[in-house]
Order: structure tokens, then C-alpha cells, then sequence
């Protein structure tokens, strides 16, 4: 039997590894690479539960990374040179950031802002607790005075018995009624008056 006839392919070569000199195919090939590092480091965690951090910083100087669980836990936990016990430093992290100093104008910048959001909400709680009182309020003494529709506004409407019920299809078919404005049928196109 003969081998088959193949042409004379380049088939997958070696490349030599240097320097792309053409400012716009460096960085085509920078950004297609880029793809394909974050893609094994990704594969490398979901398939082996390893801890991961890939970092790089493209021509221009603009950094991405990827980290499981994150990049900060992974690059502590190597400066810090330990081989167990991570998931402590990771959630310490940023209690001992905030005892040494690190970074304290911008953690105190963020929890000034934090706080006046907490205040703002809270503000915008109470007054509209005070309005919900004040409607309670209102609508329990319209209620009391025997005002019908106010009794259908009553949180517990679904206790309605067959007769409140009658009254009030009786009252919405009237306001139907005296309605000046024509219903409306809808159309896959428009909404046409009929």
C-alpha cells in the first residue's frame, strides 16, 4: 500500500520567538495571546482548584489581570510566602490594610461616603415611614366613617366577602360607564379606537 500523495505544506513549524518590529501587528498579536493566557490561567483553576493570579501589562502600559479567588489573596498570600492557609489572610486583608495605614485616605474617603449614603437612606426611611402613618391614618378614619371605596383600599381586601365584592364590580362597571374616554383595542401595528 502507497502512502497518499501529499503537497509540500508548511504544516505546523517551529516559529522563532523574537520581537514583532510592525507597532500595529505587536499589538494584534499582544491582544490575541492576552486572550489565550487568561483562558489557560482560567482553565488551570476550574480544572485543578489552584489558586491563580495572571497579570499583564499590554505596549501602552495598560495593565489586566485575572485572579481565583482574586488577584489581591494570591499575591498576598505569595509575598507573604505562605503555603496553607489563605482563606484567613484573604479575609483579614482588608482589616490589616485599614490597622497599618495602607491606604487610608482612600478608605477613610470611602467610608465618609458610605456613611452619608447610610444617612441619606436613612432620612428618606423615616419620613417615608411618617407619610405610611400619616395614609394609615387617613384611610382608617374614612374607613370609619363608613366611606366604601376607602374600605377597599384596606390592606386586608382579600377578607372581602361576596356582597364587598358585588359593590365593588357594581362601582368599577359605573366609573367604566362615565367614562368619557373610549376604550381602546390594540393591534400588533397600533392602538386604534373602536
Amino acid at each position: 500500500m502507497a502512502a497518499p500523495n501529499r503537497r509540500g505544506g508548511s504544516g505546523r513549524k517551529k516559529i522563532v520567538i523574537r520581537r514583532i518590529e510592525q507597532e500595529d501587528a505587536r499589538f494584534v498579536c499582544y491582544s490575541k495571546r492576552r486572550q489565550g493566557f487568561f483562558s489557560k490561567a482560567t482553565d488551570l483553576a476550574v480544572l485543578t482548584g489552584a489558586q491563580v493570579a495572571a497579570l499583564a501589562f499590554s505596549p501602552r502600559g495598560r495593565a489586566f489581570s485575572f485572579g481565583h479567588p482574586s488577584v489581591d489573596s494570591v499575591v498576598e498570600r505569595f509575598l507573604a510566602g505562605e503555603a496553607a492557609g489563605a482563606g484567613t489572610r484573604e479575609e483579614g486583608a482588608a482589616d490589616d490594610r485599614l490597622l497599618t495605614g495602607e491606604g487610608a485616605a482612600g478608605e477613610d474617603e470611602k467610608l465618609e461616603k458610605l456613611q452619608q449614603e447610610f444617612d441619606e437612606l436613612r432620612t428618606e426611611l423615616a419620613e417615608l415611614k411618617k407619610r405610611t402613618k400619616r395614609t394609615d391614618k387617613a384611610m382608617a378614619k374614612e374607613r370609619s366613617a363608613g366611606d366604601q371605596i376607602a374600605a377597599w383600599f384596606d390592606p386586608k381586601a382579600r377578607d372581602m366577602g361576596d356582597e364587598d365584592m358585588a359593590a365593588f364590580f357594581a362601582a368599577l362597571m359605573q366609573m367604566k360607564d362615565a367614562s368619557p374616554i373610549a376604550p381602546t383595542r390594540f393591534c400588533s401595528r397600533r392602538c386604534t379606537p373602536t
